[in-house]
């Protein structure tokens, strides 16, 4: 059992402690695995926690980096930042937290104890997480990260993990496997990065079947290489994406679109290839009216990008609606 006596990961301050004991009795025969007398081992706050009300902390930031011989768990709420750290070692598992003395948990997988400890952050929470860092990339886990995975799975399988941004530097079967584990009513924004910087190719739609990519309202896919068609993109608010090839009838739709949005921001679009765009795509810059007549739609056009974004109507130049 993780000992996090030490650490203030565990000892962020909560102001509802319980008023009866109902349930704690309800928590403990939840914990099939976990006896009451070791969940009371885990620290003095969770010994708080667990005959107390589901805890307000809010958390802010929930980091979690898989290395090939290690777990690290960052978190940072109002303002403080915590660090825990489990190592595999000879021995068992070691659980190292800032200039603290390391403390060594005999016989124990360091896999094991790291989502133990997530477990303690993650379950009974009373609010989201605002955002969720996953780093599981193969270059720096050395396929860590599959068994790290299913373990993790496993954990959030039988109830959704409200989490508000979620951010994964990986896999795109990675993040296949994680996006249907979170809240789909919460999640509002995406972000897939990678080690590196290599990219996948997408040419199927696995991720637009999911309830968490058609309600999220941000994405930044900086890994990924879609070859779907581009009315999959069109629903975000916030765009960064890699598209194989754009077409002048994409960009139509997505003008068509855009301008008939009261909430879009703006859209940026790689694109690999294109065929020379016709009118009124052809020329670098152009403005188009919006259904809301204090706003416009900026279009710009480079090479290998275009650029869509919702601006005041004050910052329209004059004339340029005429040379639409």
């Amino acid at each position: 059992m993780l000992d996090s006596s030490h650490c203030p990961f565990w000892t962020l301050p909560s102001p509802e402690w319980a008023k009866n004991k109902r349930y704690y009795r309800s928590f403990s025969q939840k914990q099939k695995k976990i006896s009451r007398q070791r969940l009371r081992q885990v620290s003095k706050s969770f010994n708080h926690f667990i005959d107390a009300e589901k805890p307000a902390v809010q958390i802010d930031e929930l980091r979690i980096k898989v290395a090939s011989n290690s777990v690290q768990i960052m978190l940072e709420s109002s303002g403080h930042n915590s660090c825990l750290e489990i190592r595999e070692h000879q021995n068992g598992a070691l659980v190292c937290q800032g200039t603290s003395r390391p403390r060594l948990q005999e016989n124990e997988n360091f896999l094991d104890s790291s989502i133990e400890a997530l477990e303690h952050v993650l379950k009974h929470r009373k609010f989201p997480i605002g955002n969720l860092k996953l780093e599981l990339d193969n270059n720096y886990s050395e396929g860590k990260n599959s068994e790290f995975l299913e373990m993790f799975q496993k954990l959030l399988e039988s109830d959704l993990l409200r989490v508000k941004e979620f951010h994964l530097e990986g896999h795109v079967y990675q993040a296949l496997q994680l996006l249907p584990l979170l809240d789909p009513k919460v999640l509002k924004t995406i972000e897939f990065s990678r080690y590196g910087h290599a990219f996948e190719e997408i040419s199927n739609n696995d991720f637009m079947q999911l309830e968490q990519w058609n309600n999220a309202k941000v994405l930044t896919a900086r890994i990924m290489i879609f070859n779907v068609p581009i009315r999959n993109f069109a629903h975000f608010d916030i765009a960064y994406v890699i598209v194989s090839r754009i077409t002048t009838q994409d960009l139509v739709y997505l003008r068509d679109v855009y301008t008939q949005s009261p909430k879009f921001e703006d859209a940026t679009i790689l694109f690999m290839n294109s065929d020379p765009l016709e009118e009124p795509f052809e020329g670098k810059k152009q403005f188009f009216r919006c259904s809301d007549p204090n706003f416009a739609l900026f279009f710009l056009s480079c090479t290998m990008f275009v650029h869509f974004a919702r601006v005041p109507i004050s910052d329209v130049p004059v004339g340029a609606f005429e040379r639409v």
